[in-house]
């Protein structure tokens, strides 16, 4: 055969590789539409031990098809502040078991249902309902992934008759030799496998290729386990770049998934190495046994899921030690800083929008220590000294970070396939940020009526200052009351807001009746009135802004 035949050949290998691939995205995104988000949120909360870690991980990962999907969710979630690094660990483990489903499915030779399933999949695209679309994407990708399968098998079969195609495949063969598996070559095609997943970011793909090689018979049974042995390694790799701009427990979650697939590697080549009978290997053992005689698909297939399944099992009661190794290997020197809106939260809108809802929390926090520091160390002692303005110059500064962050954010949020649910939740959402930033800009302004009197010389009498402590007591307990019920949404109580608003209304207009009086009486100054009653017109505004949240709370929660 000629070198240009070659070419060729590879090159629709390559073909039909491009369309399994597009199949796997195709499949995945389309399962997601339909079920995965909800599916995303039990990962976020089935954590509760070990054992619903490894369930939960085994579910979504089956639903995603793919466990760096599963893993880059992770580690969005611990770098959230979500989940901790034990409880990652089990996702981990589960992540890997429901990744063998895909192989599974590849392993069945039903090429003949390709075509069919891309025609239903591809009409059912065009239907309106989110998550008919969802299955028609699933489908559409179903059959996709065969029809790649079928262009990869028909070329392999021909590139196999090829002399140098096999010389290349005998560098790594593991066929045993005197009863026994040749080391050097058995660790080349664990590398070989490590590196090729790697390259194409899927150890479902690189195992669809090992199947087709088997088929064709250019490797063995042997070559073939190692060479997946191997793909379980390279998919370890998207966890690690995704750790890169992650925090220090996320890179740890990482490093678990890497030494999960290399103990079970290390584990597994000592199975090559025990003797069961026949001259076979345990491992071959086990995994002719599960299998039907002489179907070599199904034993790759399987002895890809026995590989996952039994790592799991062994490896599930020393989770807290994996998890101690990580944290010697990549110890916490300080900190640990949690991206509460997490980029790789994104594609989960429900989990993104109830990070916004905690960040928004925490501005709101700012706020009210904002407006303690204006009213309560600034305005009613008039201390404007370079320290407090400055204290308070940050922390304005702070809320305004926290509203251009969480607006951003929202705005990628709204670029992502929402379910209606989600999409009513933006728009107040969108409202009590800039309520939340308009609190702090009052709070400001307080400060700024602090310089105006000081620049007069001015100070307040103790009955004016005792009406001052009692309004900025009151909006203290609005605020703390709005806080309650986002860390608590049984505590909503629209009438203890209510109460709240129209307490510090009334105050403001009994400040601005009594603090008329005293600017007739001559008791107060016609400027220091006037900053004064604009300071009662500020302390309704942050009410009033309080009160919009409140009654958009129950909506965004």
């Amino acid at each position: 055969m000629s070198i240009l035949s070659i070419v060729n050949l590879l090159a629709q290998v390559l073909g039909g590789l491009a369309l399994f691939l597009l199949g796997m995205k195709s499949m995945g995104d389309g399962l997601n539409k339909a079920a995965g988000e909800k599916m995303k949120r039990v990962l976020a909360f089935c954590t509760g031990n070990r054992f619903s870690g490894l369930l939960a991980g085994t579910g979504v990962t089956c639903l995603t098809q793919s466990s760096s999907v599963t893993t880059v969710i992770v580690v969005g979630f611990i770098n959230a502040g979500l989940i901790s690094l034990t409880q990652a660990i089990g996702l981990i483990f589960g992540a890997n078991i429901g990744k063998t489903v895909t192989v599974q499915i590849v392993a069945f030779n039903v090429s003949w249902i390709a075509l069919p399933a891309i025609a239903l999949g591809f009409a059912l695209t065009f239907i309106s309902w989110r998550k008919l679309r969802g299955w028609g994407d699933g489908i559409l990708g179903f059959g996709l992934i065969f029809f790649g399968m079928a262009v990869m098998s028909a070329q392999m079969k021909e590139l196999s008759t090829t002399e140098e195609f096999r010389a290349l495949f005998s560098l790594f063969d593991c066929a045993p030799v005197a009863g026994t598996i040749p080391f050097v070559p058995l660790l080349g095609a664990i590398v070989v496998g490590t590196v090729a997943t790697m390259v194409v970011q899927s150890s479902a793909a690189t195992t669809a290729i090992v199947i087709v090689l088997g088929m064709n018979g250019v490797i063995g049974l042997e070559t073939c386990l190692a060479l997946t042995m191997g793909s379980n390694v390279g998919t370890t790799i998207t966890a690690q770049l995704a750790s890169i701009t992650a925090n220090r427990v996320a890179k740890q979650a990482a490093l678990a998934h890497t030494l999960f697939n290399l103990i079970g590697v290390a584990i597994f080549i000592i199975a090559f190495y025990i003797p069961a009978g026949s001259g076979k290997s345990l491992f071959i053992v086990c995994v002719e046994w599960i299998s039907p005689a002489g179907d070599l698909p199904r034993q790759i297939a399987n002895g890809h899921t026995f590989f996952n399944i039994a790592t799991a099992l062994i490896l599930l009661p020393f989770v807290a030690a994996l998890a101690w190794i990580c944290e010697k290997v990549l110890p916490v020197s300080e900190k640990i800083k949690y991206q509460y809106l997490e980029p790789r939260l994104l594609d989960t809108p429900s989990l993104a929008l109830d990070q916004v809802v905690f960040t928004l929390r925490k501005m709101i926090t700012k706020a009210n220590k904002l407006v303690k520091l204006c009213i309560n160390d600034i305005f009613i002692p008039i201390d404007v000294s370079d320290e407090l303005i400055t204290k308070m110059q940050r922390r304005e500064e702070k809320v305004d970070g926290y509203q251009s962050e969480i607006m951003s954010y929202l705005t990628e949020v709204m670029n992502r396939d929402m379910v209606a649910l989600d999409s009513m939740r933006v728009p107040p959402l969108i409202h009590c940020t800039n309520d939340a930033e308009r609190v702090g800009d009052s709070a400001e302004n307080i400060s700024d009526l602090a310089q105006r009197m000081r620049s007069l010389g001015k100070t307040f009498s103790p009955e004016a200052t005792e009406e001052l402590k009692k309004v900025s007591a009151l909006i203290e307990a609005q605020i703390l009351g709005l806080i309650a019920v986002f860390e608590k949404p049984a505590l909503f109580n629209p009438d203890e807001n209510a109460y709240y608003e129209s307490q510090i209304r009334a105050i403001a207009a009994e400040m601005e009746r009594t603090h008329t009086q005293r600017m007739a009486q001559g008791k107060c100054s016609v400027d220091a009135g006037i900053i004064f009653l604009e300071f009662s017109a500020q302390t309704i505004a942050i009410s009033r802004h309080i009160s919009n949240i409140y009654n958009r709370v129950q909506r965004i929660l």
